[in-house]
């Protein structure tokens, strides 16, 4: 119960998960607004392409960042068996 306790009080990183929350919303936002303008623009698709390709590379660390912070979380805050 005490580690438990000790466990929400060291894991709360609700600030965190929100920033973390709101990183993957304007990675994805970004990522819709380049294949928006791929589909307008079909001049320089190569460089299109990269940029989104590094968009939706940061969207996935980020939502590995997420995962692993709520597995820590998680494992942090159960119960000792």
């Amino acid at each position: 119960m005490e580690r438990r306790l000790r466990g929400k009080e060291l894991c709360d990183c609700r600030a965190f998960d929100t920033k973390l929350a709101r990183e993957i919303e304007v990675v994805t936002d970004l990522s819709r607004k380049a294949i928006y303008e791929t589909a307008r623009n079909a001049a320089g698709q190569e460089g299109l392409d990269k940029r989104n390709n590094g968009y939706l590379e940061h969207h996935r660390a980020a939502t590995e960042r997420s995962m692993a912070l709520e597995t820590t979380i998680n494992d942090l805050t159960s119960p000792l068996l």
